[in-house]
């Protein structure tokens, strides 16, 4: 299933805004093409958070990790 959404880039930081919401119990998975990782380790992790609409603050989730081969 594919989801409308848009992807900013700003500096170092990746933000994917969902135009509508999902709901709950559903998988996401990302797919990133093109990224160029500098560096000499296979894998990498990155903190992930979120907003709820009408917030100001991110709400941590945990560390998403990307394995380069």
């Amino acid at each position: 299933m594919q989801i409308q959404l848009i992807v900013t880039v700003l500096l170092k930081k990746i933000t994917i805004s969902f135009l509508k919401p999902i709901a709950p119990g559903n998988r996401l998975k990302v797919v990133m093409k093109d990224v160029k990782f500098s560096g000499r380790s296979n894998a990498w992790l990155y903190p992930v958070s979120a907003k709820l609409v009408g917030m100001n603050a991110s709400i941590p989730l945990g560390l998403a990790q990307f394995r380069v081969y």
